[in-house]
């Protein structure tokens, strides 16, 4: 319709977004149509908005239709922001070229185009939708389950039926895999066997092959349990989201599928890095009825991101996709690397860079010859991208001569409309204490993936006359900094303070206790405190303070030797770092806390966590944390209260429970635990107290004494069958915190979808069944306890991530590195040694392990049996690369300012029977041969 420069204009001008500064950018995007393309894309550096470029420029130049682009990304909140931005972007163009060409034909044509056509989505919802719309006639399509009711149909269907769940071999084969002498509890046996069925699907594994060639009683008894767990939902006509891939991939084979691959020209597939087996078949099938079409596929990643293995995961085939695609598909890919970092600071890019090449053996894992991630050159080339979410409002950088933009003391601000540039709506909840509104979705908009930040949601600054030294020194940017403590406690205690006063509005000033720097003979140069020389700057003059810790403030590359030496004084007789959130548009949520696992009880042990978020509680205005994963659900009190209702009311006194001879001790005591903590919530009489009160309510169905039920004759009866989802909702009337509470409706929804989808494979469909006899009653009751509340006592029904797409801007995020994911905030701490004051084995797989873990050894063991084979690297490997990945990702995520925080012992080890101990960190700067590199500066606060 087109030409490429005709578009290029209308996206520089109309959209403002400068493509044609970024070379490799210009390249993805401008690619011919039948050019298969490699992206390897690095944080904060455009992906996203390459992605949708490319699908609106194969649409716009190279005529290619909606419905002939298929584009998947990993996850549902990617598909639904990749999918607006099209919309917006789109229609932006449109609008353009409708009023600007004069040809009616032409302009017919593009007001005809539907972007609606694209298909967008999941690997999974994509499949689930193609299969429904090319089912054959008379055939019923099967119900999908959710990750977290798989684990309850596991439990159920394989561990509970004729008592599996005691089998001793079983029990010992399956402590095997994760380094423990047995697993003993149901939900966690049920994980690691989700885990072995995944695999085998994954890995495309021959499973009657499998079975033929184990040996061992309790690898043979566990895949008799898969075996009876697939059998179960086939029956039932359910399956999960592994079964559907292979259902897809069946179909694709089978030529059923070919009026949708017949149409099909462009793939384009988003965070490849984490893409198995099973997947790789199901885009090479698709690519080559695209390439036979005269299209390409487009794969997009970056494999030191790759964070899944644990869920079956194969960064190998990102990192070889260029040599497969040419073995199995016959076509030439072209590598594009996008590495400019739109995103952090240089301090946070030079960190990165630092921390993902300081393990060689590292560097075999990785895409060949990758280039560093890189800053821009100017700030030009940064507010050319204009891409510009935050927590709350938009704000625009107005230009002024050497204006840092960090820096809302030295910039100009000009407010816009609370949109972002690409038109999609964000809406913003009134702000009450604590609360979002009952049954809806949290409206604080969630940070995109590779947007570039027009101004800073942080207020930084060096202590030092910055009106003196702006135009000489450019942008002035705070240095990566560390808060190391004596414990847990007193860590949480002055970081609950550094976020009061920020979150207050309040200027933070923070002496520089000392500067960690590498140091090559750290292993032999103790002094005598027993720190490491390393830990305490070498260049400390008799102040205390560190002479050579300014030689990176100019970020910007400008020539500054004439006032190096006042500058330097300056900020040696403070020795301060100032920061502050945004005076007009900063929140909470601006803050996230990245740890391994957010959890904040351990074994009945209180970890960081549970501490920060306790002393954040205690200040006058209480400031709250959003971290829904922090404890376990059964342990929860108003999951107690709600679930302790409800099987008082379909259970009095436990009266059916207790006929069941073989419940599942744990599952017993939390139950019983629950019922306890509701009737003492009766007594309390929670409002409202009309129409009716809680008590009557429990009261009236103990005795099933109907209460506004009448029949057709207007005769008050007891209903034949009462739904639990109505009974849910119903309850949570008298519990405010499931209702209002950030956190309570995500534990709500946990349960509610617990309660709906275990309903698909139950025999009376989540209801109770009421009859003279109580044969029904009782049958339906019991196959709810042991269908919905035993898994959930016995911990098997988890935080589904689906559920934490949003999060709310009145609080403090801690959230697990996995979960943060494709985020980005303005403030990130990294958690990197809050658990470590020794050097313990069992705390060893968090920062520096002694064997390959669970993912590793399962891997090993069934890909075997696959086209995959085992693969030269070590399962100890592994699990350094992984751990790798995963603190990059962490550390990439921040905008302005990168915290890590630990205990003292994680820097400057520990004395132990008059020897002096180290404490290996990967996520310190230690390489897997133990020997210790570190950063180039860490600034201690």
């Amino acid at each position: 319709m087109i030409s490429y420069n005709q578009f290029k204009n209308i996206v520089v001008n109309e959209l403002q977004r400068d493509i044609s500064s970024n070379n490799d950018q210009n390249i993805a995007i401008s690619s011919k149509k039948d050019q298969s393309l490699f992206i390897v894309a690095g944080p904060g550096s455009g992906k996203t908005t390459v992605m949708v470029l490319k699908i609106l420029k194969f649409i716009f130049v190279d005529d290619v239709n909606p419905n002939e682009i298929v584009a998947t990304t990993f996850t549902r909140k990617a598909a639904n922001e990749l999918h607006s931005r099209i919309l917006s972007w789109g229609d932006d163009i449109k609008r353009h070229l409708s009023k600007n060409i004069s040809d009616d034909e032409i302009k017919n044509k593009i007001n005809r185009i539907d972007f609606n056509q694209i298909i967008t989505g999941t690997i999974d919802s994509i499949a689930e939708e193609i299969l429904r719309i090319y089912r054959e006639p008379g055939t019923n399509l099967p119900v999908v389950i959710e990750e977290f009711v798989a684990n309850a149909a596991m439990i159920n269907s394989g561990l509970f039926n004729n008592d599996s769940y005691l089998d001793k071999d079983l029990r010992k084969y399956l402590g095997t895999l994760i380094g423990v002498e047995e697993v003993k509890n149901p939900s966690k046996m049920s994980d690691i066997l989700l885990d072995i069925k995944n695999r085998l699907y994954y890995d495309q594994v021959d499973f009657y092959e499998l079975m033929a060639n184990e040996t061992v009683p309790g690898a043979k008894k566990a895949l008799d349990i898969i075996a009876n767990y697939i059998k179960e939902l086939n029956n039932r006509n359910i399956i999960d989201f592994p079964m559907l891939e292979s259902i897809f991939l069946k179909k694709l084979k089978s030529e059923k599928l070919n009026l949708f691959l017949d149409e099909i020209k462009v793939i384009l597939v988003d965070e490849y890095q984490d893409t198995n087996l099973l997947q790789e078949k199901i885009y090479f099938t698709l690519a080559k009825s695209a390439i036979a079409n005269g299209g390409n596929i487009t794969v997009v990643g970056d494999d030191d991101q790759s964070l899944y293995r644990f869920r079956g995961a194969t960064v190998d085939l990102f990192t070889n996709f260029s040599k497969r695609a040419r073995e199995k598909l016959n076509t030439e890919v072209k590598e594009v690397n996008l590495s400019v970092n739109y995103r952090s600071t240089e301090h946070i890019i030079d960190l990165c860079n630092h921390f993902v090449e300081l393990d060689d053996i590292y560097q075999s894992a990785r895409v060949k010859e990758k280039p560093k991630i890189k800053y821009p050159k100017s700030n030009k080339d940064m507010n050319s991208q204009n891409i510009g979410l935050n927590n709350t409002k938009l704000t625009k950088s107005t230009k002024t001569k050497n204006t840092p933009p960090n820096n809302t003391k030295l910039t100009k601000t000009t407010k816009t409309k609370n949109t972002p540039p690409n038109n999609t709506k964000l809406t913003k909840s009134t702000k009450t204490k604590n609360t979002v509104p009952n049954n809806t979705k949290l409206t604080k908009p969630t940070k995109t993936k590779n947007t570039v930040p027009t101004k800073s949601m942080i207020q930084e600054k060096i202590e030092v006359n910055q009106s003196n030294f702006q135009e000489e020194l450019g942008e002035i940017t705070v240095p990566v900094l560390g808060m190391f403590r004596q414990n847990p406690e007193m860590l949480a205690k002055d970081l609950s303070i550094l976020i009061k006063d920020l979150v207050e509005g309040k200027e933070i000033k923070k002496k520089i206790k000392r500067v960690l720097r590498p140091n090559s003979n750290i292993s032999n140069n103790m002094n005598n405190t027993g720190h490491d020389n390393y830990n305490i700057s070498n260049n400390m003059n008799n102040t205390g303070h560190d002479n050579s810790i300014l030689n990176k403030y100019a970020s910007n590359k400008k020539e500054f030797k004439s006032n190096e030496n006042s500058f330097k004084k300056e900020l040696l007789k403070n020795n301060e770092i100032k920061f502050r959130l945004d005076e007009k548009n900063g929140s909470p949520s601006d803050i996230a806390i990245l740890t391994y696992s957010p959890k904040e009880l351990s074994y009945g042990n209180q970890l960081f966590p549970h501490y920060l978020r306790k002393n954040l509680a205690k200040f006058k205005t209480q400031i709250d944390v959003f971290n829904p994963r922090g404890q376990d659900l059964q342990t929860l009190k108003p999951v107690a209260i709600f679930c302790g209702l409800i099987l008082e009311c379909i259970d009095p006194e436990a009266k059916f429970q207790k006929s069941i001879k073989k419940i599942p001790k744990l599952a017993e005591r939390n139950m019983n635990k629950w019922r306890r903590i509701a009737n003492e919530y009766i007594e309390l009489s929670p409002e409202p107290h009309q129409p009716i009160s809680l008590k009557d309510f429990v009261d009236k169905w103990r005795s099933r004494i109907p209460y506004n039920h009448k029949n057709l004759q207007g005769h008050e009866i007891w209903p034949e069958t009462a739904s639990l989802i109505e009974l849910a909702y119903k309850l949570i009337t008298w519990i405010e915190t499931l209702q209002e509470d950030a956190e309570g409706i995500v534990y709500l929804q946990a349960i509610t979808q617990t309660i709906t989808q275990t309903g698909f494979f139950n025999e009376f469909s989540g209801s109770i069944h009421f009859d003279d006899e109580h044969i029904l009653e009782k049958k339906s009751v019991l196959e709810a306890i042991w269908n919905i509340f035993i898994p959930i006592a016995t911990g098997g029904v988890t935080i589904d991530e689906n559920l934490l797409d949003t999060l709310p801007n009145n609080r403090i995020n801690i959230m697990s590195i996995h979960q943060s994911k494709g985020l980005e905030f303005p403030l990130v701490i990294v958690d990197v040694g809050s658990r470590f004051n020794k050097n313990r084995v069992n705390t060893s797989f968090l920062r520096f392990p002694k064997e390959g873990g669970k993912s590793a050894k399962l891997e090993n063991k069934i890909r075997a049996f696959s086209d995959l084979g085992i693969g030269e690297r070590e399962a100890r490997d592994k699990a350094f690369d992984d751990l790798t990945r995963l603190y990059f990702v962490a550390f990439s995520r921040a905008k302005d300012v990168l915290l890590l925080i630990g205990l003292n012992s994680t820097i400057d080890g520990y004395m132990a029977n008059d020897e002096h101990k180290k404490i290996p960190n990967i996520a310190l700067g230690w390489k897997r041969d133990e020997v210790f590199v570190g950063f180039d500066e860490i600034f201690l606060i």
